[in-house]
């Protein structure tokens, strides 16, 4: 196996890293002298994947930001709502990715009950519990024409309906009184 000198894996990376790493070098042949420094190809990828998935989950938090609105589903107090995705283009590649994280980090854990994304096997959309929230029973909606499925269970169902306003009413139709 080839061996790659430090000073070749470190070039690529900023003053600062380089001035870090210098510095572990120091304190480790400080306390091991005789301690063989080895350097071999591949380990630039070690923790690249994880690098690379906060990058793009970043990218897409801050595109469910730009993209997301709120549905009250109770006009009255408005407190209880869904977060609405709409459908953009290009779609992404998993459109409800990231939707439970933005929710959190946006402190609406409480009010949301539900989600509704673009389908990214249809032109529709998919309505969804959040956190499993039982005052959404999708099997409610079963028998809707434009409901093409509702899971036994109602935690999820896929719809061909495409109208904000036929979503919000389907919505209503899957809320629970308790």
């Amino acid at each position: 196996m080839d061996v790659i000198p430090p000073e070749a894996l470190l070039e690529d990376f900023p003053a600062p890293m380089q001035a870090i790493a210098q510095r572990l070098r120091d304190v480790v042949t400080q306390a091991i002298p005789e301690a063989l420094e080895r350097v071999r190809p591949g380990w630039r990828l070690i923790g690249d994947d994880l690098l690379t998935y906060i990058r793009s989950l970043r990218e897409r938090l801050d595109f469910i930001a730009r993209h997301a609105e709120l549905w009250p589903l109770d006009e009255s107090s408005g407190s209880e709502c869904a977060l609405f995705l709409p459908r953009t283009d290009p779609l992404p590649e998993d459109p409800s990715a990231g939707l439970d994280r933005h929710i959190s980090n946006q402190g609406l854990t409480a009010r949301v009950l539900g989600t509704i994304a673009p389908d990214r096997r249809s032109g529709g959309y998919g309505l969804s519990r959040h956190r499993d929230n039982a005052r959404l029973d999708f099997t409610r909606i079963a028998n809707e024409p434009d409901v093409h499925f509702a899971h036994a269970r109602g935690f999820v169902a896929k719809t061909s309906a495409t109208d904000p306003l036929r979503l919000r009413d389907l919505l209503r139709l899957a809320l629970t009184k308790t």
